[in-house]
């Protein structure tokens, strides 16, 4: 995997490995936003509204990193998980709902179930500060440039 150009300073080695996301929300504008974000960090990845299209993205070409609203039109989290685990999907997947914790986390036991790798959930409303310590262990990001990028990230959703 190739790294990104993030360096620390003071170190010859880049800090971020090289990333690749996809956002699933039925809610374009929240997808987007998760989507920009995570760009800013120098991840590289998109977003889709509609599951069966991530699936069919998936399937030519897993990204490292999904990030899936709970509730889908025409769908749910569990149902694409079921499918990404019957891809054998090795990234990891970070659930985001505004649904009561219970729902996330019984969720996130039906993704572990299946075999996935997850990452604590994101409840909605949420800080960008939260999803990028979620994300943090996929990217590898060392905290001196985790908090530079936060700021940056933070300038470019607004």
């Amino acid at each position: 995997m190739t790294s990104n150009r993030a360096t620390c300073r003071g170190a010859a080695e880049p800090c971020v490995r090289r990333v690749e996301f996809s956002v699933v929300d039925d809610e374009a504008d929240i997808a987007h936003l998760v989507a920009r974000a995570l760009s800013a960090c120098g991840m590289a990845g998109c977003w889709f509204t509609e599951p069966a299209a991530f699936l069919a993205e998936a399937a030519r070409k897993a990204p490292n990193l999904v990030v899936l609203d709970l509730s889908l039109r025409g769908s749910d989290a569990c149902a694409v998980m079921r499918q990404l685990a019957a891809l054998r999907y090795r990234g990891s997947v970070l659930l985001m709902s505004g649904w009561l914790d219970a729902a996330l986390r019984e969720s996130e036991r039906v993704g572990t179930a299946c075999g996935l790798s997850m990452l604590e959930p994101l409840p909605k409303p949420f800080r960008l500060d939260d999803l990028y310590l979620r994300v943090a262990r996929v990217a590898q990001v060392c905290a001196s440039c985790r908090s530079q990028t936060a700021g940056r990230a933070a300038q470019a959703c607004r």
